[in-house]
């Protein structure tokens, strides 16, 4: 098994991950990251899950599930498993995503 930890907002709760093409959906446990101990939410992928194949992350939450579309990495990256996101859920509430500009080399809110 490969771990793969995660942090959501609240770490006493079950996340899922569905692989798309291997068609598995885990449930994440309560654990540690297997390179810093922090404590968080572990998947423990199967051996032979596939490199940089989609996968869908469902996070619970007191308002609902959120749900995060992404490229599985497990292998490649050197801090170990992760998701990289390609499809985020909609903002809610109406709200708007503020307009960044590069400032440097970081980011500010366009009308600062």
């Amino acid at each position: 098994m490969i771990p793969y930890a995660i942090f959501p907002h609240d770490l006493t709760q079950p996340c899922t991950l569905h692989h798309d093409i291997a068609g598995w959906m885990l449930t994440s446990h309560a654990g540690f990251h297997p390179n810093n101990g922090a404590q968080a939410q572990v998947f423990d992928l199967p051996d032979d899950t596939p490199e940089g194949n989609g996968a869908t992350l469902t996070i619970p939450s007191k308002r609902g599930p959120t749900s995060y579309h992404g490229v599985l990495y497990v292998r490649l990256l050197p801090t170990g498993p992760g998701l990289v996101v390609d499809v985020y859920p909609p903002v809610s509430g109406g709200a708007s995503l503020p307009r960044l500009v590069p400032q440097g080399q970081f980011l500010a809110h366009a009308d600062q």
